[in-house]
């Protein structure tokens, strides 16, 4: 039985996620270690984008419990990666609403998604490479003070590269608010962005 178990273990690496949930879920905590190597990066960074770096490991550490918890629930059939977003989300999304968000978007308006990051660009050729530094912190700062909801989306959308199907399964948002609340936060951050665009002259 030992070394059925050791070599389970040695194969661990080429299952796919789903696989490897559904042994966690039947006690295999090999399995389970395997997938927290796989996700800690990509949750912490996720919880980061949403939370910042005083809460970022907190909000991880809580997800893969929650995670843990609910393997019971885990469908496979369902993408492991989007169900593990769903749960970080919602972990972050419980400790942003304790904050006051500093932007309402209630009367942003438009109802149209553009395919694209605010500014999306500015950092193209050598000669802008310098601002890179000063540009990443002017956006986050700009991104962290969206409400909670709207921070969510536009960081699984341009910081975790999801496709829209991808983030209507991991927040359970209908594709229409999910392109519409896009669409208004890509508007407020362009407006508060909007002193980083080049000139004409190449000046700022």
């Amino acid at each position: 039985m030992a070394g059925d178990a050791v070599g389970r273990q040695l194969h661990l690496p080429a299952l796919c996620d789903e696989e490897l949930a559904v042994l966690a879920r039947g006690g295999e905590e090999a399995a389970f270690a395997e997938l927290v190597g796989r996700y800690e990066q990509r949750l912490y960074r996720l919880a980061y984008r949403l939370v910042g770096a005083n809460e970022a490991e907190d909000v991880a550490q809580d997800a893969f419990i929650k995670i843990y918890r609910a393997l019971g629930s885990f469908r496979p059939e369902e993408r492991f990666s989007t169900w593990a977003y769903r749960i970080t989300s919602n972990c972050a999304i419980d400790r942003l609403r304790r904050r006051r968000s500093t932007i309402s978007l209630d009367a942003a308006g438009g109802t149209e998604a553009e395919d694209r990051p605010a500014n999306a660009g500015w950092s193209e050729g050598p000669e802008a490479q310098a601002l890179d530094h000063e540009l990443a912190g002017e956006i986050a700062r700009a991104v962290a003070s969206l409400p909670p909801t709207y921070r969510l989306l536009i960081v699984l959308r341009h910081y975790q590269h999801l496709n829209y199907e991808e983030i209507a399964a991991a927040t359970g948002l209908p594709m229409g608010t999910i392109k519409n609340r896009l669409f208004r936060a890509r508007q407020v951050l362009s407006r508060q962005l909007r002193h980083l665009e080049p000139r004409p002259d190449g000046g700022r």
